[in-house]
């Protein structure tokens, strides 16, 4: 398990540095009064532009100074000024007398307010202290110092600031009462929710391995052949969930015997770098249930996988896509020969 971990920590770390921003689907609508459809791509590393790509494939780029805002399918997204640059906020609530925005990368929420046209971020997270030799994580409250400044002058709310914590729905409570309810925009998360397309893909893939599910070292190279269905909460969303049903056989290299397996698996995977034409993910098979039989023994078994693997999609067309993957990465020295190809298909 602590190879698990550190390998996990790894590839989190790994991912990291290909943080962006997705929106599928979007309309972005620009200062001189026009409107561009398509999906769009934002980098940290580049963070004065965007990429657009419409339903045929065309590239364009376009100076988010020249954005005015963008609609996502279930988001608006603010060009506002922050730190004397141009930035995207999503937005959470707007009100008359101040508003709540975020930014997002790789599943980490950073929320901004606005007031009196000047953006303040809330800062939040755990910082390091050490006390008598001993090292503490200490909250950092610094967003309530900020909060508590900007709205000073109700003495309820600056009290209330205490009691909450870094999340959108306790400072949207308290933006929202600031604004005496007068708002003219609100991320309500149960709309969003209703506003979700699921989205479902059929795959099927060959696969190739060095060793039976148990990882045990007396086994040669076996051959899967895997089909199923990937399911996505929405069309927008870089996670997924893979129920696939596998058959394959491998020699036992101990007794010279051939051994059948036929397993239902569940894979959860995460879209962390996202490009016009394909996308590099983080696979991590969860688990089988598994029948194990030769000529002698007939078993079944519920077997914890918790095996990370590092995968490349090509979207051929909108609907139809080819992929590679590597597997079992913790088996380092079988990377080589843990592999899976496949297809997959929108439907």
């Amino acid at each position: 398990m602590k190879t698990f971990t550190t390998t996990l920590l790894l590839l989190i770390s790994f991912s990291s540095l290909f943080s962006q921003e997705y929106i599928k689907d979007s309309k972005v609508h620009l200062k001189n009064n026009t409107i561009v459809n398509g999906d769009l791509y934002l980098y940290p590393s580049i963070p004065d532009i965007v990429k657009v790509v419409d339903s045929i494939g065309a590239k364009q780029t376009y100076q988010i100074s020249d954005i005015d805002f963008i609609e996502g399918q279930t988001s608006i997204i603010r060009n506002i000024q922050y730190n004397g640059e141009a930035k995207l906020f999503e937005s959470v609530v707007e009100g008359i007398k101040i508003s709540l925005y975020k930014t997002m990368f790789n599943d980490h929420i950073q929320l901004y307010v606005l007031k009196d046209n000047q953006m303040r971020s809330l800062d939040s997270g755990s910082e390091i202290v050490k006390v008598d030799s001993k090292t503490y994580n200490k909250e950092n409250n610094k967003y309530k110092g900020v909060l508590k400044y900007l709205i000073s002058d109700n003495n309820y709310l600056f009290n209330k600031v205490d009691d909450i914590r870094y999340n959108e729905k306790d400072i949207s409570n308290i933006i929202i009462a600031y604004n005496n309810g007068k708002i003219s925009y609100f991320k309500n998360k149960e709309t969003e929710v209703q506003k979700r397309e699921i989205d479902w893909k059929f795959y099927s893939q060959y696969s190739n391995y060095t060793s039976d599910p148990h990882f045990s070292d007396n086994t040669s190279a076996i051959s899967f052949i895997q089909v199923g269905g990937e399911f996505f909460i929405s069309k927008n969303s870089r996670h997924s969930f893979k129920l696939g049903i596998e058959y394959g056989k491998f020699e036992d290299e101990i007794y010279k015997s051939w051994e059948k397996y036929f397993n239902v698996n569940i894979n959860y995977l995460y879209d962390f770098y996202k490009m016009p034409k394909s996308n590099i993910y983080i696979g991590f098979r969860l688990f089988d249930i598994a029948k194990l039989w030769n000529d002698t023994e007939n078993d079944l078994y519920i077997v914890p996988r918790l095996s990370p693997s590092l995968g490349y999609e090509y979207h051929v067309t909108n609907n139809f896509d080819l992929y590679f993957e590597v597997n079992h990465i913790l088996q380092f020295q079988d990377i080589p020969h843990n592999f899976s190809i496949g297809v997959s298909y929108d439907i």
